[in-house]
């Protein structure tokens, strides 16, 4: 057990040696025990933050998550470290070669002052040697990882989100007209005709929302054919708000280079030999006639419909639903056929803006016009239309 005169005269003794007082012998003794100085952490050097910083940012993709970057950051720290360590490698033999040089070692060559430096720091050089190793081991598995991770990423990414197939396009032709019209089609009625028979009669019926008189129900129309083998006549029977019609054409058969025959039928009025007949839905038509005696004009010539038509066949073909809406490419279309197929959708789509409403906008523009922004243009285009036939009015 210490006696108490032996802890009184410590006690004299330490309070003599109170270690450096000046600031430059403090900051001298502060580094007594500093050997490599490899433990201090990364992130108390600016420089090997800004290296670790800009090593992140090769090695993430854009918007990275949480698990990549962390991946990403653990794989720059150890190559900062790994940096760092070399560095201070060839720092400390540096440093002892010009020691050498400065104890009167200038007989020596370089490369022996090298090799007698390496020798003196053989202990700690071997203290870094393991540091090394440590960090790029930590270096490979982060590696390693993120780039299991970003593979993965990359096949989730790559799985396109695909709808349903689409149907196949009906045959029947559909109304191209800008008028709402019943469609009699010559050659498919007598292509029902039976056979060895050249007197038949039928009925042919157009299945709608309206019939011929504009209210619903289907529409019926008798026919009764009397022909030969390149000529004959066409009866039609049917009422329109009750009052009985009876029309009668001149048909003509015509034999085809590839075969087969075509019948067409004499409209009245034109004097033209055409293969269909129609009748407009109207209280004050009730006749049948050919296209050129009614006067009916293709929705393809009407500039504020042609584009909107052409885009609502495309939106039917890809399954888009709404309008500026980017449609999902459909099971079993060919991605270089869908994506030609929604250029073209966006195309129509940006005509029809501008015949409609007299602006041009690109494709991104149009992706993100608001409906109030929508609004106002559609606004300041009736206001132009109102003021344009307010001075024609004027100027007449």
């Amino acid at each position: 057990m210490t006696s108490p005169a032996k802890i009184a005269a410590n006690r004299r003794n330490a309070r003599r040696s109170t270690g450096p007082r000046s600031a430059a012998g403090k900051a001298r003794a502060r580094r007594n025990a500093f050997r490599h100085g490899l433990t201090t952490p990364a992130s108390l050097d600016h420089v090997a933050m800004d290296r670790i910083d800009d090593l992140v940012v090769a090695l993430t993709r854009d918007f990275p998550d949480q698990l990549e970057f962390e991946l990403a950051t653990v794989a720059a720290e150890a190559q900062a470290e790994i940096e760092r360590v070399r560095q201070t490698k060839v720092n400390l033999v540096n440093r002892a070669s010009a020691q050498l040089r400065e104890e009167g070692a200038g007989l020596l060559s370089a490369g022996e002052r090298a090799a007698l430096a390496f020798a003196g720091k053989t202990e700690i050089l071997m203290a870094c040697e393991r540091y090394e190793r440590r960090a790029i081991s930590r270096r490979n598995r982060a590696l390693r990882a993120l780039a299991k991770l970003q593979r993965e990423l990359r096949r989730e990414e790559a799985i396109e989100v695909v709808g349903p197939p689409r149907p196949k396009s009906s045959l029947t032709r559909q109304n191209p007209f800008r008028e709402d019209v019943l469609r009699l089609e010559v050659e498919k009625l007598m292509g029902s005709a039976p056979r060895g028979r050249v007197n038949f009669s039928s009925t042919y019926e157009w299945h709608s929302i309206k019939n011929m008189y504009g209210g619903p129900g289907k529409s019926t129309v008798g026919v009764y054919v009397t022909a030969d083998d390149h000529h004959g006549f066409l009866h039609l029977r049917f009422e329109v708000n009750g009052e009985p019609i009876a029309q009668t054409f001149e048909l003509a058969c015509k034999a085809m280079r590839v075969g087969g025959v075509r019948w067409t039928v004499k409209c009245p009025e034109s004097g033209k030999m055409v293969r269909d007949l129609y009748l407009v839905r109207r209280p004050n038509h009730t006749r049948f006639r050919s296209r050129h005696a009614l006067g009916l004009s293709y929705c393809s010539n009407w500039p504020k419909k042609r584009h909107w038509e052409h885009a609502k066949r495309l939106m039917n073909r890809l399954g888009a639903f709404e309008w500026r809406e980017p449609p999902i490419r459909p099971k079993n279309m060919q991605r270089r056929r869908f994506k030609r197929l929604e250029d073209e959708l966006w195309d129509a789509w940006q005509r029809d803006v501008h015949a409609n409403f007299g602006v041009s906008l690109d494709r991104d523009a149009l992706a993100n016009l608001g409906t109030a922004e929508l609004d106002d243009i559609a606004q300041k285009r009736v206001s132009e239309i109102a003021l344009r036939r307010k001075r024609r009015k004027s100027s007449n």
